[in-house]
């Protein structure tokens, strides 16, 4: 039990610094990647997804230095000692999954219990992490298509030609604008401040009903 517990801790620490640092190289190469924003999502998921790899074969080679070299425990049920049988339990053990086809026996039992533990606090780790550049391209997508709006208005709302009137025709279906500035000739808009209101239907608006 010492010696499961001497294990864990140990490896529980390495864990750690082998997430740590993924994650931290991974943010730190983020803004410099040439790729889409969406792009840098999914780079980030699959760098979260190589340090889960990591520990999962790190568990695994511990479990194999226990029962075949050390022979502190032993596995029951469908366990036939070699090495790929070590690594489906230690990533069944993990992600929490918890078949119970195979089974510890011994001390590793204490080592068993730490990975799940250790895997559950790691998961959520990545989750957040990954969840902080989704939150980043939000905000980007909704300052885009907000610096995108005004700018298409005003292309909609170039003028055409100037009338006798002082009137700007512009394209159908955009608004008919006074020389001066403040007064607008949408139908039941509001009159400029310190100004009457203009009594019946504006020349501008005149006009561009009878403009073809």
């Amino acid at each position: 039990m010492i010696a499961g517990m001497m294990a864990s801790v140990v490896l529980v620490g390495l864990t750690l610094i082998i997430h740590y640092e993924v994650l931290r190289l991974a943010s730190s190469i983020l803004p410099s990647l040439p790729v889409p924003l969406r792009m840098r999502v999914i780079f980030v998921v699959f760098a979260a997804f190589l340090a889960h790899t990591i520990e999962v074969w790190l568990y695994a080679g511990a479990f194999y230095v226990f029962v075949e070299v050390l022979g502190l425990g032993s596995f029951g049920g469908m366990h036939m000692g070699v090495w790929h049988d070590y690594l489906y339990f230690s990533a069944v053990t993990y992600t929490s999954l918890g078949l119970g086809d195979v089974f510890p026996l011994g001390p590793v039992r204490f080592l068993t219990g730490m990975e799940a533990l250790n895997g559950l606090v790691l998961i959520g780790l990545s989750a957040s992490f990954t969840y902080l550049p989704r939150v980043k391209l939000r905000r980007l997508h909704a300052r885009g298509a907000g610096a995108a709006a005004p700018a298409a208005r005003a292309r909609s709302c170039r003028p055409r030609r100037r009338t006798r009137s002082g009137c700007r025709v512009r394209r159908r279906g955009t608004p008919c604008v006074l020389g001066s500035p403040g007064r607008s000739a949408w139908p039941g808009s509001a009159p400029h401040p310190g100004r009457r209101a203009r009594q019946g239907p504006s020349p501008c608006t005149r006009h561009a009903r009878s403009s073809p």
